[in-house]
């Protein structure tokens, strides 16, 4: 018996909803302190991708596949309490 998109549904947030609602709430923490510390990021990090996790910068790269590649060896596999942030001098625009 197949069972129903609804029932697949309710198991999977049953199941990984909890996971799912705490690494939001890690990344949030961890976007926050990249955004009261950026001042003092953007002299040591500026133009280059980095990767946080409980407010502590854990590596840094120009290239976005390269730091990702860094983490995995270090780590076995980038976990998903990792924010990865790009520190950037240039003013963004943002679209209306």
């Amino acid at each position: 018996m197949q069972k129903s998109r609804r029932k697949i549904e309710n198991d999977f947030l049953r199941n990984e909803g909890p996971r799912i609602a705490m690494t939001l709430q890690r990344q949030t923490v961890d976007s926050t302190w990249v955004s009261a510390h950026f001042s003092e990021l953007v002299k040591r990090y500026a133009e280059m991708y980095i990767a946080v996790r409980r407010r502590q910068v854990l590596n840094a790269s120009a290239d976005y596949e390269t730091l990702r590649s860094d983490l995995t060896k270090r780590f076995g596999k980038v976990e998903d309490d990792i924010t990865i942030e790009f520190i950037t001098t240039k003013r963004l625009q943002l679209l209306h």
